[in-house]
């Protein structure tokens, strides 16, 4: 009976260690994992941020913090919508959360703490197993590019629309006093390879700023 007891206790003992290797092995490997996803979410150039169904904050990165002005070791598992102070990112998120739509993007203009002008493209998307996933990229760049472009655009084509009135009328004056047939389709030939240069030039411009 003595025996048989040392065997149990050599056998649970020897079950112990294994379990305990177990766990430590998947410690080592969650903490690992842990990491990883970590250094990938410190590495995603847009504002990533998780929260539950009921607006808990699960996870967020660097940028989003930096956008949002939080810091996610005070506001993990708590209501994001509480730790938010922009007003304009305030009601847009509350908006999501309300309707919990599948997928939806928008825009979002506001003013950051140098008090610079910024916009941000928001998406946010409801997943069935998580809650809420929002990204935040900041496209204030993108869109000073887009106006200098209009802007660029509609210098040139004023600046050419101007001499090109200009030169056509001139060149209509002058084919209407020549008496040549020659000379006339010579300078016909001519403003028709001038208008296909500036169409040309135009559509150029376009390309390089698409």
């Amino acid at each position: 009976m003595y025996a048989k007891t040392r065997d149990e206790i050599g056998e649970l003992a020897t079950i112990f260690n294994h379990m305990i290797i177990n766990l430590k092995d998947s410690s080592e490997n969650l903490i690992r994992e842990k990491n990883q996803s970590d250094a990938i979410l410190s590495h995603i150039p847009v504002g990533v941020i998780v929260t539950s169904f009921d607006n808990r904050l699960i996870i967020a990165n660097k940028l989003a913090e930096q956008v949002l002005n939080f810091k996610s070791s005070d506001v993990r598992d708590k209501f994001l919508l509480d730790f938010i102070s922009n007003a304009d990112f305030l009601s847009v998120l509350k908006d999501e959360f309300e309707h919990k739509r599948s997928f939806h993007t928008r825009e979002v203009h506001t003013e950051n703490l140098d008090a610079a002008s910024r916009i941000y493209h928001l998406t946010s998307s409801h997943v069935s197993s998580i809650g809420m996933i929002s990204l935040i990229r900041d496209i204030t760049h993108e869109k000073e590019l887009d106006s200098l472009r209009d802007s660029f655009l509609r210098t040139v084509s004023h600046e050419l629309r101007t001499p090109l009135t200009s030169i056509m009328g001139f060149v209509e004056l002058v084919k209407s006093n020549m008496s040549s047939k020659q000379h006339k389709e010579y300078l016909l030939k001519h403003q028709q390879l001038l208008l296909n240069f500036l169409f040309s030039l135009l559509v150029l411009v376009h390309l390089i700023l698409p």
